[in-house]
């Protein structure tokens, strides 16, 4: 199988790339020279999609790449994201949820003092004044990380959540009309979730089958994290129960999936 990715999307930049490469390292008899199937990760070229028999789009998040007169097959990354793709298009729909970060299975250290909390989103899936937030959980008591995720480096993902001690969320809703909130899935929640790390905010669409304290402003946001850093029993019921709900999450369980809907000969080392 070929994998292309847009290199102009984090997402399918990553979610395409890093699935290619543990193939490559983990699972190397799923590699076939058979190219009769390709996999387009959130990008869609028609005159190269005609080289195949077996056509695959991977939408994510990204609606603009539902067709209806293509012979194609769409794989979305959470089970409400298949009702909504299901509702545009009828061709098949597949689900393969998206892998979370912590490859090497690290954890917090549950003796550290809860102190740190921290986000890690674009501008876009942040939709809370940074500076005011920050200046508020200060006032709590709390040290605060706040980092804009554009890197596509995985290292970069792993040194933020190593870092923190609550995790927060805030998008209620989306701001691109392609992106709509449906077809998100929950990565943020579980890359935290994974480390043992407890997530608060907004509990947007994705989120709602995961355990996190909901937040609605910034005030009931400090107000949630105060009561994890006083509340040694709340705080490690949340990272029991986040580090529990993402283990399926792991990219050598999320790996075998792409065995499955396509076949036994399954991938071409050539990732373009």
């Amino acid at each position: 199988m070929k994998f292309i990715r847009n290199e102009n999307l984090r997402s399918g930049l990553i979610r395409g790339e890093q699935i290619m490469n543990r193939a490559l390292t983990r699972m190397p008899e799923m590699l076939s020279e058979d190219d009769d199937t390709v996999l387009f990760v959130k990008t869609f070229d028609y005159l190269e999609s005609l080289r195949y028999k077996r056509r695959f789009i991977d939408v994510i998040d990204c609606s603009f790449f539902f067709y209806e007169n293509l012979n194609v097959e769409y794989i979305v990354v959470t089970e409400e994201a298949a009702k909504y793709a299901r509702r545009r298009t009828a061709r098949p729909v597949h689900i393969i949820p998206h892998h979370h970060c912590n490859f090497e299975n690290l954890e917090r250290d549950s003796s550290r003092e809860v102190k740190t909390v921290g986000w890690y989103a674009s501008d876009d899936r942040f939709q809370l004044d940074s500076k005011l937030m920050t200046s508020k959980l200060e006032a709590a008591g709390f040290e605060v990380i706040a980092e804009c995720a554009n890197s596509v480096e995985r290292a970069e993902a792993l040194k933020f959540y190593s870092s923190i001690d609550i995790h927060i969320v805030f998008c209620p809703r989306s701001n691109k009309i392609f992106f709509p909130m449906e077809l998100k899935g929950p990565l943020k929640v579980i890359n935290a979730g994974s480390f043992g790390i407890p997530t608060v905010g907004y509990q947007e669409f994705a989120y709602k089958r995961f355990s996190m304290m909901h937040a609605l402003d910034m005030n009931s946001i400090v107000d949630a994290c105060l009561a994890l850093r006083e509340r040694e029993v709340l705080y490690k019921y949340y990272a029991k129960a986040s580090f529990k709900e993402a283990e399926p999450y792991h990219i050598d369980n999320i790996l075998p999936k792409y065995k499955e809907l396509i076949g036994e000969s399954m991938m071409v080392t050539n990732l373009v």
